[in-house]
């Protein structure tokens, strides 16, 4: 079930209509897409974990969602 109300396939027949190129990219039709995002001037705010992949971006979820800070100082000697 989708936001619009209906089921679409996970291909690149269902993937055709989002918003994402680099989303669109990440399936079959990479040149296809790759046109149609250049003709359109489409461009992507890199939101979707597909998109992220495709351009070697960290995820932001999961363990992409924060980074971990650790103080390596050593602590002087009392």
């Amino acid at each position: 079930m989708t936001f619009e109300g209906g089921f679409k396939p996970f291909n690149r027949i269902g993937l055709s209509s989002s918003p994402s190129p680099f989303a669109k990219m990440s399936f079959e039709s990479t040149c296809t897409f790759l046109q149609e995002a250049t003709v359109y001037g489409d461009f992507d705010e890199l939101r979707n974990p597909s998109a992220r992949i495709v351009m070697g971006q960290p995820v932001q979820s999961g363990t992409g969602a924060f980074d971990v800070l650790a103080d390596l100082a050593v602590p002087a000697s009392a």
